[in-house]
């Protein structure tokens, strides 16, 4: 999970499966998705949260970022990054 509140990533710290990353606001271009999915394979990579280019991530949003309680984009991606992803991502 990618958030620029660290608030917010220590309440996710305490879901099962979520892995938060405080991001600060800088780096986060919040108009551009596949900006935001590169962000999150970078995060997961330096992570160590895969371990193979095909591993798989399960990248849950809300568009536009910043609604609160607005899930509704999901996706699965290869943990390479935007090289080896379909066009309509």
């Amino acid at each position: 999970a990618i958030s620029p509140l660290k608030e917010t990533c220590r309440h996710l710290a305490m879901s099962w499966g979520v892995y938060p990353e405080y991001c600060p606001e800088e780096r986060l271009d919040v108009d551009n998705f596949r900006d935001m999915l590169r962000v999150a394979c970078e995060i997961a990579n330096t992570k160590g949260l895969v371990s193979n280019d095909k591993d798989l991530l399960v990248v849950t949003a809300g568009f536009p970022f910043g609604t609160p309680g607005a899930a509704n984009i999901i996706r699965v991606i290869p943990a390479a990054g935007p090289t080896y992803w379909d066009a309509t991502l």
